[in-house]
């Protein structure tokens, strides 16, 4: 069994460190924890919709987060792996 693992390319350390520090800077100020009844009480309805029964729990918890950052910076990226249901969490933001 081989034991060589991937090296990151020793030019974008720096770069990767710098979009780090952008992040931390940008969302530092919004806190640890979501507070999820307030972010769906305030998506009206959202509980009642065909799209927000057919989530599973973590993509609930990828629409409340966009619900957040829609709210308070007034943009989010929805991102992860393919076949995840990015489609189904921008329906209920949407909805």
């Amino acid at each position: 069994m081989s034991t060589h693992r991937p090296r990151m390319n020793k030019a974008l350390r720096p770069l990767s460190l710098l979009y780090f520090k952008f992040l931390f800077e940008l969302f530092k100020d919004l806190g640890d924890e979501l507070d999820e009844e307030r972010i769906v009480k305030s998506a009206t309805g959202i509980r009642d919709t065909a799209v927000w029964k057919k989530l599973f729990k973590f993509q609930r918890d990828g629409v409340v987060g966009a619900i957040d950052k829609l709210e308070c910076i007034g943009g989010c990226i929805i991102a992860d792996s393919v076949g995840l249901g990015k489609t189904f969490e921008a329906l209920a933001v949407i909805k």
